[in-house]
């Protein structure tokens, strides 16, 4: 077992828990890999569903605010305008 492993413990049937004591340890060691990799492909299913979700939110939203009249013009104005009044030095409170 790799030195930066951890240990996790799994719930199976009689047959499936006799089936890994009694497996060897090179058919052991691929059971853990392929569980690994179950997981590891679920993982990157779920981040690319997660970043498609919010495409669709973001999309939704540009059409939205086309819709009420924000122009790729007018939203260019409102960010430099923005720019600007961020890298305007603060003014100090008295």
């Amino acid at each position: 077992m790799p030195a930066s492993s951890s240990s996790v413990v799994l719930r199976v049937d009689p047959a499936t828990a006799r089936a890994y004591r009694e497996a060897s340890e090179e058919e052991k060691e691929r059971a853990r890999f392929a569980f690994a990799l179950a997981l590891t492909q679920r993982r990157e299913e779920a981040r690319k569903g997660a970043a498609a979700a919010l495409i669709r939110v973001m999309d939704e939203m540009g059409r939205e605010a086309e819709a009420r009249g924000l122009t790729p013009e007018i939203l260019e104005k409102i960010l430099s305008e923005e720019s600007e009044d961020d890298d305007a030095p603060e003014a100090e409170s008295a």
